[in-house]
Parts: structure tokens; sequence; C-alpha cells
């Protein structure tokens, strides 16, 4: 104990803030409770309407005004009110229902900064002198009356706050708290404000220390800048913030900060969309629906929604099954798609058919030539007859695996995925009604824009937009098992048979410490909504996130991003990073995601590599679509169809 150093702290963003970024994020969260519960309709239009710019530019006013007329440094809260009451015409009923309103949204979207906290109760519990100093329109019953909501603690200790005395810490707040403790020999006094808690501080003989607070991500700065006065994404980037306050893991700050938003918006659609249309069963299909189910899970739980959640076995490899149902449409988009379009290998996988069970039906030679390899699948009746009996034995197992997971009395069901086409949920939708009429709906966040429809097969995207598609929102889902590759039985149970159990790649680059990032934020979120009554649920987020990786991305970003182990297609044995670094050898191989390798390069080289990257990449000079629709040349912006020149009419 020393009863001769007094020790002072600031209170907001020292030892509370908020869960909104900005003070105003509490206004427009008001203008949001205004418009839309009942208990507020008899308030004027226009203020309910601008709620949040006008309490924001009053409280500014009422300062210039009470420093003209009265000389006075600082306004309080009732202040700042009666103009309001004033300049709209309310009763005393209106305007105490709004500082009423103001003080409950304020108390509920209050955190306590534990690290400083802890500091003040160690003072309190030692019997040392410790007093809260706040530049702030509220009196000190107010702010007690916060803090004590937080912890019990600050019951009665001493608040020195500016509306109270009118005195500001740089207008002689701290001079006056001087003459309260006469005695002190030393002071120190702990804020985040550089001017007030610091400078102003320095100046009056105070021995400061800055308390500095996190610091906003280059895409959380984009979005507030994009999203300008937007309570929701307040409240999303404040939640981040202050779950970075607690963990300073960078794996962690990226799955709370980055991925967690994203994905819990996008698992809240797909909850909302099943409830609203009755179904009471979701299943998340691997891999990339595991950190779904995970989130789902969390939101069911926490909110006891009607809905049961399993993970779901499945891949291209494993559930792409051809039958004698879907033989034509099976081998037209396995030569369409990407993945499989060029690779003879990758084909004859999907077929589940050897090159020398082949070369009985086509010559060698014709079986590396796409083109006839592709015309031979459709008019060889042989061949087709052998390919369906070879594929009996997958059929069977998936069959059984649906009849294992899916009970007959379900007439619908959702599966949960991440981009795709839908084809592969087609042919799950398919097989399924073999064995019991069921309605399958497919929920996405991005789907390609040639999808087809199907009466069983429903496709649902929560990107309703073909601008903002791209392979980057998959690295957000990764997780640690490999791809399923297929099905067994296993002591009267079907079982997927994996690549591999445990990726050791993933847990080296952090996955366990980037998981908890994202459920963190999916609990915080939870209890946000819940608290006040809203929905943040935004696919402005998505859209400006995809302008910021593909246009704005910063390098720490693009390093995270880039340096997840990944493999497109194929064994994941060779696993590297997603978008590697560039180097001169890899320059001249255009790869899917060369906008996140060159953002990982230095703010010297970058404007080099992107150079490069324009000359030799094919897209700079025009497209051509595989499907044969459509092809044009580019000139400078300018697009020049030449689809009838290179391809035939009677195409």
């Amino acid at each position: 104990m020393n009863k001769k150093i007094l020790y002072s702290f600031d209170i907001f963003d020292t030892l509370i803030t908020r869960n909104c970024i900005n003070p105003s994020g509490i206004f427009l969260l008001m203008e949001h409770i205004l418009k839309t519960q009942s208990i507020y309709s008899n308030l004027p239009y226009i203020l309910k309407e601008n709620f949040g710019v006008i309490r924001k530019e009053i409280e500014i006013y009422t300062k210039e005004n009470e420093r003209i007329l009265n000389n006075k440094n600082e306004v309080n809260f009732d202040d700042i009110y009666r103009v309001m009451q004033n300049n709209y015409c309310l009763d005393d009923e209106q305007i105490n229902l709004l500082k009423k309103l103001e003080i409950e949204t304020e108390q509920k979207n209050l955190v306590g900064i534990l690290f400083n906290i802890d500091k003040v109760k160690k003072h309190i519990q030692n019997d040392e002198m410790c007093v809260l100093i706040s530049d702030m329109y509220y009196s000190e019953d107010i702010l007690r009356h916060f803090l004590v909501n937080i912890d019990t603690d600050f019951k009665n200790i001493k608040i020195y706050t500016s509306s109270d005395y009118n005195k500001t810490k740089r207008g002689g707040l701290y001079k006056l708290i001087r003459y309260d403790f006469p005695d002190i020999k030393k002071w120190i006094h702990t804020g985040d404000n550089f001017v007030a808690d610091v400078c102003a501080a320095t100046k009056n003989n105070i021995t400061p220390v800055y308390y500095k607070n996190k610091t906003l991500l280059k895409h959380e700065k984009y979005i507030l800048e994009k999203a300008k006065d937007n309570y929701k994404f307040e409240l999303i980037i404040g939640c981040s913030k202050n779950l970075r306050m607690l963990n300073s893991n960078t794996k962690y700050q990226f799955g709370c900060s980055f991925a967690g938003p994203l994905l819990y918006n996008y698992t809240k659609w797909v909850l909302q969309q099943c409830l609203s249309i009755g179904i009471k069963n979701i299943y998340f299909v691997s891999r990339d629906g595991f950190i779904l189910k995970k989130l789902a899970d969390i939101l069911i739980s926490e909110n006891n929604l009607d809905i049961k959640s399993k993970y779901f076995y499945s891949s291209r490899i494993a559930t792409r099954i051809i039958t004698h149902n879907n033989y034509e449409n099976f081998v037209s988009f396995i030569f369409n798609e990407r993945c499989t379009s060029n690779n003879v290998n990758s084909i004859l996988n999907y077929l589940n058919i050897t090159a020398e069970e082949l070369n009985s039906y086509i010559p060698k030679e014709s079986i590396k030539q796409i083109n006839v390899l592709n015309q031979e699948l459709l008019r060889n009746k042989q061949l087709r007859t052998l390919i369906i009996k070879k594929n009996k034995v997958k059929i069977d197992l998936f069959k059984e695996y649906l009849e294992q997971e899916i009970p007959k009395d379900y007439d619908k069901v959702a599966f949960v995925d991440v981009n795709g086409s839908g084809r592969t949920q087609d042919i799950t939708a398919e097989i399924l009604n073999m064995l019991f009429p069921c309605k399958v709906y497919n929920f996405y966040i991005n789907l390609i824009p040639t999808v087809q429809q199907k009466a069983c097969s429903i496709k649902c995207a929560y990107n309703p937009s073909s601008n903002f598609q791209d392979g980057w929102i998959e690295i957000l889902c990764r997780c640690l098992e490999g791809q399923t590759l297929g099905y067994k039985k296993q002591k009267d149970k079907i079982v997927p048979v994996k690549e591999f159990e445990c990726n050791k790649h993933m847990i080296k680059w952090g996955f366990e410490d980037y998981l908890q990032g994202i459920l963190d934020y999916t609990y915080s979120m939870n209890n946000i909504e819940n608290e006040n009554k809203v929905d943040v649920n935004s696919i402005n987020l998505y859209f400006y996130m995809f302008e910021f990786i593909k246009h704005r991305m910063d390098k720490n970003t693009a390093d995270m991003l880039g340096s997840v182990p990944f493999v497109d297609y194929g064994s994941e044995k060779f696993v590297k990073e997603c978008a590697p670094k560039l180097n001169l050898l890899s320059i001249f191989r255009p790869k899917h995601m060369d906008y996140i390798s060159i953002a990982r390069c230095s703010f010297i080289t970058k404007p080099f590599w992107r150079i490069i990257k324009f000359i030799t990449s094919p897209e700079t000079y025009g497209y051509i679509s595989k499907d044969k629709k459509r092809a044009y040349l580019k000139i400078f912006k300018f697009k020049i169809d030449i689809a009838h020149f290179i391809w035939s009419s009677k195409r």
C-alpha cells in the first residue's frame, strides 16, 4: 500500500469499450430500433429516419453553442437532448423515452477491457488511491451504472467526468483533481487518447501510461469506408476487434475478423431459409461443410432452433457416380468441367474404369484425344454397359450410405456446400429418390451461372450475383481430414473411405487457432444480435470482402490466405500453398488465384509482377468458352465477338 501515489484511469476504450467501432454506432443502432419498434411510433418520422446523424450533429452543435454563449468547456447528456427536444418539438415523455433508449442501448453494448480492469481491481484490493477520469457527456451516476454492470468493484470508486465539472482533461480537470489529493508525490494515469491521456497528463506533471487499443485491420477499414453509417457493419467489425483484444495469435485473429463474419452470415442465412420452408434436417457436405456445421451447431443450440445437423461424407469422386439414367449428362459434364476437361486420368477416374479396360473398345492412341474419347463414350453401347456395370458396386454402397444417414420419413432435406454447380448434388438427389421420394435443397455461397434447376434438386445461392464469384472463399473452409474417396462396409455400417484422417500441414499452419477464432466470433455475434434484437446479416459484407480481395488486399491478408495448405484437385499428399509467392519460374504459369500471389509481393516488386502477369495472361487478349458459346478478342476495353469465325454456324 502506498498512499503517496495516485493511480487514475480513463474509462471509455481503456476500461470499457463498445460492441461497435465508433460512439456514433450506438446512435445508428438506436435509429434501427426507433424505426422498427412500435413503442416509438409517435416520434417524428424525420427524427426516426435520421436519428444517427441527428444525434451526432446535435452533440457537436450543443458543445459549440455552450462554448460561445456560456463559456462552457463541456456539455452533459441533458443539454444534448434539450436541444433535440427544441428542434423537433418533443414533449417530456418523448424526450425521456429517447434518453432511456440511449442509456439502455449503450449498456447492452459495453464490453469490459479485462487487462486494465484487473489493474484497477488490484489497486483497490491493495487499498491504493485510485480514481477514474472521463471526458464525457455522461454524468458520474450514469458512468457508475455502466461500470458496475461490468464489475461490482467499481461501486465505490471516485469518478471525475468532464460534464459534471465543466472541465476537460486538457481544460483543467487534471488540476481540479490534484486539489483533491494535495499530499500525493506521484500520479500515474492510464488512457488510450494520446492527446488527452498522454500529452495533457504530461503537461500536468503526471506520468502517463499509454494504452494503445487494437487498431483496425486493412479489410475492416475498407468495409467501414464502403458501408458508411451502417449499424450492422459497426457491430460486425466491433465484435471482431474486441475479440482480437483477447488473443494476439495471428491465425485466431484471421479467423475472428476475416473468415468468421463471412461464414457466420452464410450459415445463419442457411438456417433461416431452412426454417422458412420447413426443413428440419441439414447435411453439411464434407469437407467445406466442416466449419459451417460447427457454426450451425452453435446457432442451433444457443437459439433453441428446431433443426438437426449432420456431417455428410461426400466428394466429386465418391458421389458423382454414373448410372443408366444419367449416363449422357454425366459424360457431358465431365468433359466440360475445369478439373476434368483436359485430363484423361481424371475422366477415367470419374468413370471408374482403367485405361487397359478402355483399350478393348478404343484404340490406345485415341484415348488421349479428348474429342474422340468423348464421342466413343457416347456412341459405343458395349462400353456404356461395361461402365454402368463397373459402377454398380459404388452405387449400391452409396445407396446404403444414404439409407443409413437419411431416414425414409424425410420428405425434404438440405445439403450445405460453399461453391459449386450443383451437379454432384443432382446425382445425390437422383439416387436418393430411387430409394424414396424426397425433395433436396442445396445451399451454396456461390453457384456458377450455368446451373440447372431440377424438380427434386433445388439449388439456392447466398450470393445472387455472377460478378462476385471466385474460389478464394473455399480457402476459408478448409479442415483437417482428407477428401472422401468412396464408401465401404464396416461392421454392418457404411463408412467413408478417406484419403487421410488428419492433415498435418493444416495443423502446422495453425488451423486450431483459426477455427477457435471463428467459433468465438459466432458466440459473440449471436449474443450481440440477441441482446439488441437485430440481424446483422448483409450480402454487402461478402461483396465488400470480394472487392477487397480482388483489388485492395494488403500483404498480411494475402500471406494469410495464400499460405493455406491446398490442392485444387487430386491427392492431397502433394500439398502446397494455395497461392505461393511469385518467382521467375511461376510467373509464366497462370494460376487460378494469382491475384493473391501478386498481393503477397513487396510494395516495390508488386507493380513489376502485375505488368508481367498482364502480358502473359491469356485473358488479357480475349476469351473462349469451353461450351463453344462465347469467344471474343479484347482490344483495350473493347470486346470483339469472334465466335462465328472460329466455330461453324451449325455447331
